[in-house]
């Protein structure tokens, strides 16, 4: 949160008494008349025959002319005016680009780096970010002088403006360069016309004597054009002032944008990993190299795999895929880092973390299913050859002498388990076309707490006969992530042998662990394609109407559209209660088997292991989520948390403390409870750093505390920052020409805060006014009746007419 402090403005008032002549005529005028008065007065008395003194008659002139000037002044109408006049300074609105552009470093060329050395000596420029060189220029002493003659207001923006404070003429700096520090380079899009244009209006009705916006010019998002804001500060009368931040020239750069790692694995299986690599700058097919390391919790990093790789075309990711085996059981943090060069702008965004748990133990499978359908086939098979697998297979409708098949080693079932105990033995249950009516009520509800309560993971294969249109009656439907609505259609969509359909992926298919059957994205999709290398297409599914909210839609029909107008969902998956949900409304799978039995067992084979997850982990009473794994900065982290008491019932309380663990330590979080999902507690966090996060239930507040669950996640510097690195003078130049300002390099700093360009006047105005009437006073009438009588008197002493 930035500091917002505010300071009344400072103004001057001066009182001001004028007297002025309301009824005066030009001067010239007035002088003709002032001088026939005195000349006809000196004159009458200069013509005066009579012998008497002339000193006498000098005397009467006198005051003959004084008592027709007085008369003549009072015609005039002078008054006395009394008024004040308050001082206004202008103001002007420094603006400071705060996105997360400018949380780069630049390697600077020498020219500028030398000038940059002038004016901070002891930064080291390859590692001081761009807003804090911009702090360590706007000091007290750049505040004071733009103080000295304007009122000044700070503002902070990005995506959008924020005023941060406001000092008036002649203020303490201090506060505000102090204040500075707070600012923080944390908006995830840089909008300048749109930051602007809205300073402008909060300032409407001041007078703004300049602008000086302080930004490395690379606006990315926004509804107002650089251009378009500089002409209304050109119509308003405002010039801008520029100041570029950063390096001109184009920056060499790799960053790791995604790293795709498996949550859980069997000891002695191999992690396979998935790397994208970006890279700016560089020429196409420069050799790098990529480490992997797995670091166990409390020790110390170890290598497992290091592979070399050529950088592909600018701004095109390539993928990457290491492999190492997980001989060890245990929690492990593995870190993929690309390896860059000195040239390089950044390495923090050259590594990615994931969290890897090594189980030392195979999933336990339960397989049920109907009738002997070509899917059950060929996935029983699947499953009882995978070594990571321990299965369990139950066909329904087999004779009771039919010996059901399971995994070697293991028994094999009777039927379907009858209790909690017996049920609750395995991690993942694959659930086929079974009538309901073969389980009793209380093996439809055991399988449903199965979910909720234990934490497993369910596989519903749709069927032509009962799955899921039987099940509208039973507690397993409320399993489903869809709303189920029977209808007597809902069985008759297999079409003729000779028209079949593709499977679509959605946007979260495409990358998600499931349905990713090729590292290659455009592989994997042709894959899921029909014709030429893509799987023979499907011949029924079961129409979903209407997905549940919190369901992700991995796989959709190509034109068949639900109730709501969107493509018909055909794989669907979702967290509920302490376990993972995944239903496929598909059952000819198995037709992939013309591409060769990898792909088909490989599907199943991840899928199983995705169920597994929530089950395999430390608790069966707490479960975390996050909507996705890589995060910009900036971008909301929505984090849902299930809780259950010691007896497996949901928690009541309002509120879970979480915590939010990072390089720099930890802080606490609360979530709120979910009002229609007992149990369920939702909340979001917004990361104010890069790098690697974790989102943890400990099992007290101490330091020291055990995690009980946990969910890592990634926080990245947002794309659009990140795409154009490079300082934008022609942009910023272009605005400061069109208001009439000017562009200077942050290195030039001083000339602009030294120059006369930003000091302006203030603005006077006459606030009061009293007037008063000089001649309307009864000394007035005295003054001129006492002149008369005495040029009277005397004239009647000196014997004149």
């Amino acid at each position: 949160m930035m500091m917002s402090l505010t300071f009344l403005a400072q103004q001057q008032v001066e009182k001001i008494v004028e007297v002025k002549w309301l009824s005066r005529p030009a001067d010239w005028i007035t002088f003709l008349i002032l001088l026939a008065i005195w000349g006809f007065a000196f004159g009458l008395y200069l013509l005066e025959r009579r012998t008497s003194p002339l000193s006498v008659r000098m005397i009467c002139a006198f005051l003959l002319a004084s008592f027709l000037t007085a008369t003549l002044f009072v015609l005039y109408d002078p008054v006395q005016e009394e008024y004040t006049i308050e001082s206004h300074p202008s103001t002007v609105f420094l603006a400071i680009d705060t996105s997360n552009s400018m949380s780069f470093s630049d390697k600077y060329p020498a020219e500028m780096k030398e000038s940059l050395s002038q004016l901070f000596p002891s930064a080291n420029l390859d590692e001081t970010s761009r807003l804090d060189l911009v702090k360590k220029a706007l000091g007290d002493e750049a505040f004071t002088k733009l103080l000295a003659e304007n009122n000044l207001v700070l503002y902070s923006f990005d995506s959008h403006r924020a005023e941060q404070m406001r000092a008036s003429l002649g203020d303490s700096s201090h506060v505000m360069s102090a204040g500075m520090t707070l600012m923080r380079p944390e908006g995830d899009v840089t909008r300048i016309g749109d930051a602007l244009n809205q300073v402008l209006n909060d300032l409407r009705g001041e007078r703004i004597a300049a602008a000086i916006l302080i930004s490395d010019g690379q606006q990315n998002s926004g509804l107002i054009t650089t251009e378009q804001v500089a002409r209304r500060m050109q119509g308003k009368g405002i010039p801008l002032f520029t100041v570029g931040v950063g390096n001109p020239y184009p920056s060499k750069d790799i960053s790791l944008e995604d790293l795709v790692c498996p949550e859980l694995v069997i000891v002695d299986n191999i992690v396979k990993l998935d790397l994208k690599v970006l890279q700016r700058g560089y020429r196409q097919g420069t050799g790098s190299q990529v480490n992997v390391t797995i670091e166990p919790e409390g020790g110390d990093a170890t290598p497992v795999a290091q592979q070399s790789f050529e950088l592909g075309p600018e701004d095109q990711a390539i993928s990457i895929e290491i492999k190492f085996k997980a001989d060890q059981q245990g929690t492990f943090r593995v870190t993929a880092t690309v390896e860059g060069d000195e040239e390089e702008l950044t390495v923090k965004n050259n590594s990615l973390h994931r969290r890897l748990e090594v189980l030392d133990r195979k999933i336990r499978v339960l397989y049920v299913d109907g009738l002997p359908r070509w899917e059950y086939r060929y996935l029983k098979n699947g499953l009882i050859r995978d070594a990571s697998i321990a299965a369990q297979c139950f066909l329904a409708s087999a004779d009771p002498s039919f010996p059901q098949e399971s995994s070697p080693g293991l028994d094999a079932l009777k039927g379907y388990p009858l209790s909690k105990e017996e049920l609750f033995e395995y991690d993942v249950i694959v659930f086929g076309d079974l009538n309901p009516d073969m389980l009793s009520d209380a093996q439809h509800k055991i399988t449903a707490e199965f979910v909720t309560e234990h934490g497993g993971g369910i596989l519903f294969l749709a069927g032509e006969d009962s799955m899921p249109s039987r099940y509208d009656q039973s507690e397993i439907a409320n399993l489903f992530p869809f709303r189920l609505e029977r209808s007597e259609e809902d069985s008759l969509n297999r079409g003729p042998l000779t028209k079949s359909f593709p499977l679509q992926l959605t946007l979260l298919g495409k990358d998600h662990v499931i349905s990713k059957l090729d590292d290659d994205a455009e592989m994997n999709a042709r894959l899921w394609s029909t014709g030429g290398s893509g799987f023979p297409g499907q011949l029924w599914h079961y129409p979903i109407r209407e997905p549940k909210p919190q369901a992700k839609v991995l796989i959709t029909h190509p034109f068949e559209k639900t109730s709501g107008g969107k493509a018909q969902p055909l794989v669907l998956t979702t967290y509920l209660g302490m376990g993972t949900v995944m239903f496929q409304a598909v059952d000819e799978l198995w037709r992939w088997r013309a591409r060769g039995v990898a792909y088909f067992e490989k599907y199943y084979g991840q899928a199983i292991q995705w169920l597994a997850s929530s089950r395999l982990k430390k608790s069966t009473r707490y479960a975390i989520t996050t909507d996705k794994s890589i995060y910009a900065l900036g971008e909301k982290v929505r984090i849902t948390a299930t809780v259950r008491d010691a007896q497996q019932q949901p928690a009541t309380e309002d509120t879970q403390t979480l915590r939010i663990i990072g390089e720099d330590g930890f802080e606490p979080m609360l979530l709120d409870k979910v009002a229609e999902r007992p149990g369920d507690y939702e909340g979001t966090y917004i990361p104010t750093k890069t790098g690697p996060f974790r989102v943890a239930i400990v099992a007290d507040t101490g330091s020291e505390a055990e995690e009980l669950v946990h969910r890592d996640f990634d926080v990245v510097i947002p794309r659009r920052e990140s795409q154009d690195r490079k300082l934008n003078r022609e942009a910023l130049a272009a605005m400061a020409e069109v208001t009439g300002g000017a562009y200077y390099d942050l290195a030039d700093w001083k000339q602009l805060i030294e120059s006369s360009q930003i000091g302006s006047a203030p603005e006077r105005h006459k606030e009061s006014s009293e007037v008063k009437k000089l001649w309307d006073h009864w000394w007035v009438l005295a003054g001129l009746i006492g002149l008369v009588t005495i040029e009277w008197v005397l004239r009647k002493v000196i014997k004149l007419v």
